[in-house]
């Protein structure tokens, strides 16, 4: 997860976020810039779709807890991102996708010590923000610096939309984006269905992968170059 935190998973998508789609099943609706009221739904939605990743497993690894903080761990995020413009989703507000543009992830990385704090609020327990201390800190020393980038830190689908394409659907509407401007974009996925939306996407292996701590999941890093 990014930014001053722990970040990353996606895309972040969890495994069963995107996919190819199925016959008989409808098309993703169009993409489109989230509104600030949508908030509270869109963190629901990632806490939902987040509940059984590998990352907020290690991180959080007792159900109830997780299933009582994670709505507000995302809202964290999502409230970042907005700040920045940088969240997509359906006009049904079940597929969202999270991004910083250039120069952003500088700028909450500067701001981090307050992002961290309510990171600690939302999560409540110690132990839980010591493992998201390793998180950022890993991420940070990996994260790219050599030219500006998008960077994309969360993704995921409402289960009826998962392997429909939805998630895909957001990611190339931001990738048209990232083209016109002639920009890269980086990403970490936490998942083989992350990792496989980002291939799709364009994006190919960056370095060696991010190892957590104590036989943890790792981390994908991926990037893809200007087009």
């Amino acid at each position: 997860m990014t930014t001053a935190t722990a970040a990353t998973i996606p895309v972040s998508a969890p495994a069963s976020a995107s996919g190819p789609v199925r016959p008989g099943r409808a098309p993703a609706p169009p993409a489109r810039p989230a509104r600030p009221g949508e908030g509270a739904a869109l963190a629901a939605l990632l806490a939902a779709a987040f509940q059984e990743d590998p990352l907020t497993l290690w991180a959080f690894p007792d159900e109830q807890h997780r299933r009582r903080i994670l709505p507000a761990f995302f809202r964290a995020f999502l409230d970042q991102a907005l700040a920045w413009e940088g969240v997509l989703t359906t006009d049904a507000l079940d597929t969202v996708l999270l991004f910083l543009p250039p120069g952003a992830w500088e700028q909450t990385e500067a701001d981090g010590e307050a992002f961290a704090a309510r990171l600690a609020e939302a999560v409540e327990d110690p132990a839980a923000v010591r493992a998201l201390a390793a998180i950022t800190r890993l991420q940070a020393e990996r994260h790219p610096r050599h030219r500006p980038h998008y960077y994309v830190s969360f993704a995921a689908a409402a289960p009826g939309r998962q392997r429909t394409g939805a998630v895909s659907v957001l990611l190339h509407h931001l990738l048209e984006r990232v083209d016109a401007e002639g920009r890269a974009v980086y990403t970490e996925a936490s998942s083989a269905g992350g990792a496989a939306a980002a291939r799709r996407g364009g994006f190919t292996p960056f370095g060696e992968a991010i190892a957590l701590p104590g036989g943890g999941p790792q981390l994908r890093p991926m990037w893809r170059g200007p087009r």
